[in-house]
């Protein structure tokens, strides 16, 4: 069977990274297509997989966004009309749900951010399945299938996962003191429109505070304050998981990260 993939966020490259090699592993033919959000093509580059460059950002703002959307649905559609799919797999991309569409290709998704509403609005219209948790509140109609899954055990089960505490010294903290690692996010996404997070003043608040009884590690999807400089997250973005699997507290603004330190077992707090 030939399957086209989409990984559009370093979240994706993580959720499918096992099932991509599963689905090689039993002869079918997987094609991966990306655009680089937060060091998406530096994660799949990591893992070893080749895939089609389809854009550099999901972009920023109304206006950029709008015109990535038409640009990116383009460019997938003649990677996918070249390549011949039986199925289009991944999460709720509006892109490729279009081009399922047009390409009469059934398109299998799974989701779990309710608030998702522009990417889910055209899943629903387009797609052929939507596969959310149990916890999953909202109804999206008969596509919809609920199961007892949460994405995080994807690539974080202890089936697929084996954390390493040499992270914690790679990123130059000393092993015996706790740590905490911070999150924050770019507030960039489709779905955070209308929403800001800490200000450069609270972050540094809240870092000059953790830091009076553990040892702290930031990191951040935008720029990072000059004053928080010396506490950057400096590993490759693939062994990020491991140093939060070690970590005594994590605190930040992202729900995935969040929701990763639940499974992983480690104290967390949303600021």
């Amino acid at each position: 069977m030939r399957i086209a993939l989409s990984i559009e966020h370093p979240a994706w490259a993580y959720q499918f990274r096992h099932l991509v090699a599963l689905l090689r592993q039993h002869g079918h033919d997987v094609r991966l297509l990306a655009i680089d959000k937060d060091h998406s093509y530096a994660l799949l580059d990591a893992f070893g997989y080749a895939y089609d460059r389809i854009a550099p950002t999901t972009g920023v703002g109304v206006v950029q966004k709008g015109w990535l959307f038409f640009l990116t649905t383009v460019r997938m559609y003649w990677v996918l009309r070249r390549y011949r799919p039986d199925v289009l797999l991944g999460r709720a991309s509006p892109m490729l749900a279009v081009c399922a569409f047009f390409l009469r290709i059934p398109h299998i998704l799974f989701e779990d951010t309710e608030h998702s509403r522009f990417s889910l609005f055209f899943c629903q219209l387009f797609s052929t399945a939507i596969i959310t948790p149990q916890s999953f509140t909202r109804d999206l109609g008969p596509k919809q299938i609920r199961q007892p899954i949460y994405k995080e055990l994807f690539y974080l089960h202890p089936s697929v996962f084996r954390p390493d505490v040499a992270a914690v010294a790679e990123q130059g903290l000393n092993p015996d003191r706790p740590f905490v690692l911070l999150r924050f996010v770019a507030w960039t996404a489709s779905h955070d429109f209308g929403l800001q997070g800490l200000s450069p003043q609270e972050q540094l608040g809240i870092v000059e505070q953790l830091s009076q009884v553990a040892q702290v590690v930031v990191s951040c999807e935008g720029e990072l304050p000059q004053q928080l400089t010396q506490y950057a997250y400096r590993l490759p973005v693939s062994r990020m998981h491991h140093l939060l699997a070690h970590a005594a507290l994590y605190v930040g603004e992202g729900a995935t990260m969040a929701s990763e330190a639940s499974v992983l077992w480690r104290p967390l707090s949303v600021p």
